[in-house]
């Protein structure tokens, strides 16, 4: 094991200190050396560097426990931006978000996604235009996109609705602008997003399901991503029934066929044309219209063909979370992606499933709830990475 180096470790303190602040708001120097186990001397070096350069100000005097009142600190939310980008499958979206994950200017670019030098084109927009609209010095770039990602070098290794292969993302950005960029997974971002400002922010040990247009889970131990060997968390290819639906990557039965916001649609037409007389098609305007919201509708109304497929939608990621449950044994599991908008009913059906497959101790001790970022949960997501990466706050 290498030692760390002297420079690394003033590093280290400097990260410590700063986190604190930013978590403690108006503290005192004595409360940071008490907090932090550091000497006076080294916070008080720390802090006037961190003064200086403009992430923390003096504040108003606090009370005093016998001797001088001491002069309280203050992390400055403004004094530095993101740009956080979340690549879809239709969209480029970015925004300017501040040190407390505030978004403030936000752009939404339509692409191709099976034009992959469009997206690329659409990232390069995206950044031009956010930087010219930035008010404060800019941190970096925080990147999520569909596909495997190398989490060391940024590159998407493969994203097949990109049609992207082996593109260095990271280090196209690096060259053209000279700032850090942070790279993910856009799963694993939005888990980054919900443990560091979301249903997960006081969990180290969760995973985070967004079901919408896929399936796919972050994974999050000692918090932090968890990435395997790259591909971590691609739950929406797990087979949950035999003989099922085709499904993208060439098997039949994956829960992405059966579970996803397009899969849903899917069952819920079918239905609607063996149930005339359902409130599906009539809510939709026609069979052909039916989505996932329209089952939502149908099923708060009290259609019981569509409070069928609700169950059914929640039994089928029941089979998939207990699995997680009995191998991970995560404190927490939170579920978001526009299929969770399906509320109270789908969680007890998932609840449910997990109770009757899971390890009945390890059930219980799992917390099951919907994320709380809602559709900026990808922004937010690729913001933390920066503040996680080069500012250590979350």
């Amino acid at each position: 094991m290498r030692k760390a180096t002297a420079q690394q470790v003033k590093e280290h303190n400097r990260r410590v200190v700063l986190k604190a602040i930013y978590e403690g708001e108006n503290i005192s120097r004595a409360e940071l050396a008490r907090l932090t186990g550091l000497t006076r001397p080294t916070v008080s070096e720390i802090v006037a560097s961190l003064v200086a350069d403009g992430l923390v100000r003096e504040g108003g005097l606090g009370r005093s426990t016998g001797g001088r009142r001491p002069r309280k600190l203050a992390f400055l939310d403004n004094s530095r931006e993101v740009i956080a980008i979340d690549l879809g499958s239709a969209s480029v979206t970015g925004a300017i978000v501040d040190l407390r994950g505030r978004i403030g200017e936000r752009l939404v670019l339509s692409t191709d996604c099976s034009k992959g030098e469009q997206v690329l084109e659409g990232v390069y927009w995206t950044a031009d235009s956010l930087l010219k609209k930035a008010t404060a010095r800019v941190v970096g770039f925080g990147i999520g996109t569909p596909g495997l990602v190398s989490a060391d070098s940024g590159t998407v290794r493969l994203g097949v609705n990109l049609r992207w292969y082996n593109v260095p993302l990271r280090k196209l950005l690096e060259e053209r602008y000279g700032l850090p960029v942070h790279v993910a997974n856009n799963t694993n971002a939005a888990a980054f997003g919900e443990r560091s400002m979301g249903a997960g922010k006081d969990c180290s040990d969760m995973v985070v399901i967004m079901i919408g247009t896929g399936i796919g889970a972050g994974i999050i131990i000692d918090g932090d991503i968890y990435r395997g060997a790259g591909g971590a968390g691609e739950i929406g290819h797990v087979r949950i029934v035999d003989g099922g639906p085709l499904c993208a990557c060439g098997r039949h039965g994956c829960l992405e066929t059966l579970a996803s916001g397009a899969a849903l649609a899917r069952r819920a037409r079918d239905a609607a044309r063996k149930h005339p007389e359902s409130l599906l098609a009539g809510l939709a305007g026609s069979i052909q219209a039916i989505s996932g919201e329209t089952v939502h509708r149908a099923a708060e109304a009290g259609d019981p063909i569509a409070r069928a497929l609700v169950e059914e939608t929640g039994h089928y990621v029941g089979i998939a979370v207990a699995s997680l449950v009995n191998t991970l044994n995560p404190k927490r599991i939170v579920i978001g992606g526009g299929v969770a908008k399906l509320g109270p009913p789908l969680f007890d059906s998932i609840r449910r499933t997990v109770a009757e497959r899971a390890l009945p101790l390890l059930a219980q001790e799992t917390e099951i709830v919907p994320a709380s970022l809602g559709s900026d949960v990808g922004l937010l997501g690729a913001a933390a990475l920066v503040l996680a990466g080069e500012l250590g706050v979350v």
